[in-house]
C-alpha cells in the first residue's frame, strides 16, 4: 500500500501510494481525511470483519501508522458501509441523522 508493492487484491502503484502519503498527511483546513475505524479500539463490528481488519493492521496498517497524527481528528471512511459488519444495528439512527444533517444524501 505505502511502498507500492501491491496489498494482494490490489496491484501496486508509485503515483497512488505517493498520493496516499499526501492525502494522509495534508493538513489543509477544507480537506477531512477519512481512516477505516478499525484503527480506533472504539468499534462494534462483528468478529470475522474485526478478524480482517486486525490481520490487515498488523500487515499494512503498520506502513499506514507513520503517517498518521495522533492530535489529527479523522472521518471515518466506513460512511458508506455504516449498516454492514457491525455486531448490533444500533447506531444506524444516529449515523443516518448526521447524514441528513451534513447534506450528503437526501432520504426520500
Amino acid at each position: 500500500m505505502l511502498d507500492a508493492s501491491g496489498i494482494g487484491f490490489q496491484n501496486g502503484s508509485t503515483e497512488m501510494t505517493e498520493r496516499l502519503r499526501e492525502v494522509l498527511t495534508s493538513n489543509l483546513a477544507n480537506h477531512l481525511v477519512a481512516i477505516p475505524e478499525t484503527f480506533s479500539f472504539r468499534n462494534n463490528l462483528n468478529w470475522r470483519v474485526k478478524f480482517w481488519w486486525l490481520n490487515f493492521i498488523n500487515t499494512i496498517g503498520v506502513q499506514i501508522s507513520h503517517y498518521l497524527n495522533p492530535g489529527k481528528k479523522y472521518s471515518n471512511a466506513f460512511i458508506t458501509r455504516f449498516y454492514l459488519d457491525y455486531e448490533t444495528k444500533n447506531h444506524i439512527p444516529n449515523v443516518l441523522e448526521k447524514i441528513k444533517k451534513f447534506g450528503k444524501i437526501r432520504m426520500f
